[in-house]
């Protein structure tokens, strides 16, 4: 279809209503139809239905086939899982057969084995009987050496205390004596500014300390020289111990660091013996300014003098006497003590005997001892 248009002004409606009429025919469709016999008609209509119906059966069919492969390859795989099963059966039936074998041959080697037990729990019954015996009187050797070690290392213990109270009044007696120098030095500068009867106290005093200090570091002298002597006799025995192939590692590991020990209580006691030597030597190179007591040059001063030594003395006594008693009372206590535990050592090392066998009732206990047991036990 063509429409004619115009762009003028004036045929604007007219051109409007053109387009839309030619719009509207465009829009237009006729289908055209062609003129077919009823016959032909049906046939055609047939033909799609058979086609239609072919279609169906095909498609039944395809999933049928789809459906038996399906079944075959479940029946394919049952069929392989049954060769299998009867595989593992077969293996299985071996196994079985070969275990019936091993049960047997088991079975015999058990009987053997008990017939051997038994004659081994035999022989193991009388073996272990008299290692038991054994055991016993090991236990019995072995608890006498505990109780042997433990009183060394309470002797042991005691004697350092001893060394060490040794040392301190050593010490305490070289700290004096520099002390009762160091006084002398200071009384001589104030002896130009101080009374007579002053000076008479004063030098009394001083020798009479420094007597006292001198015998103390004697005395403190002679206890570590001999403690040195000891130490060193000990270090020797240890020495000659070492040598002994038959003692075990940790025997020998003790006895070195005893060794060592004892090395450094000889160490210390040597430069405490020094030192104390040279303070000694100090004094006694002092001796004869010590002799000069031009201080007392009447009988007067000399009476001063012998009353303030007697006033001094007597204090000293008093002083020796309340040490005395109490040094008595510290021993007795501890003699108390150390019985006490030599007793309950006693005690048990004996009930230790009885329970071993290895011990009669009455055998190598003192009287004592076995009066404090009977007491004991009836408590």
């Amino acid at each position: 279809m063509i429409a004619c248009v115009s762009p003028a002004d004036y045929n604007r409606d007219e051109t409007v209503s053109t387009l839309r009429y030619a719009d509207r025919a465009r829009k237009i469709k006729n289908k055209p139809i062609v003129n077919q016999d009823p016959v032909s008609a049906e046939i055609a209509r047939l033909r799609k239905e058979v086609r239609i119906h072919c279609a169906g059966v095909l498609e039944q069919r395809r999933k049928r086939l789809q459906e038996l492969e399906q079944k075959v390859h479940n029946l394919m795989k049952k069929c392989a899982e049954q060769e299998r099963l009867l595989k593992m059966k077969e293996c299985s039936e071996e196994k079985i057969k070969k275990l019936r074998t091993e049960i047997m041959e088991g079975k015999q080697l058990k009987v053997r084995l008990i017939q051997q037990m038994k004659t081994e729990g035999d022989r193991f019954r009388s073996y272990k009987q008299e290692k038991d015996r054994e055991v016993c009187l090991l236990r019995s050797q072995n608890q006498k050496k505990q109780n042997q070690l433990k009183k060394m290392e309470q002797i042991h213990a005691m004697q350092q205390n001893v060394l060490k109270r040794k040392l301190e009044a050593a010490a305490a007696a070289n700290k004096r004596i520099m002390a009762t120098l160091e006084r002398q030095k200071q009384a001589k500068l104030k002896r130009m500014k101080s009374s007579p009867m002053e000076l008479i106290k004063d030098k009394v005093s001083e020798e009479m300390e420094l007597i006292e200090s001198e015998y103390q570091a004697q005395r403190s002298l002679d206890n570590l020289i001999q403690d040195r002597a000891a130490l060193k006799k000990q270090l020797n025995c240890i020495m000659e111990s070492l040598k002994d192939p038959s003692i075990s590692q940790e025997e020998k590991a003790k006895l070195h660091q005893d060794m060592k020990d004892i090395e450094d209580d000889l160490a210390m006691r040597s430069a405490e013996i020094g030192d104390l030597q040279q303070k000694l030597s100090d004094i006694h190179q002092d001796d004869a300014a010590r002799a000069n007591w031009d201080i007392v040059q009447t009988m007067t001063d000399a009476k001063f003098a012998i009353t303030h030594v007697m006033s001094l003395a007597s204090e000293k006594v008093k002083d020796c006497m309340n040490a005395t008693q109490k040094l008595t009372e510290t021993k007795v206590n501890s003699y108390e003590d150390a019985f006490r535990n030599y007793v309950d050592d006693q005690v048990r090392c004996y009930f230790l005997s009885l329970l071993s066998g290895t011990l009669s009732c009455d055998q190598s206990i003192p009287k004592l001892i076995q009066s404090t047991i009977k007491r004991r036990i009836r408590i």
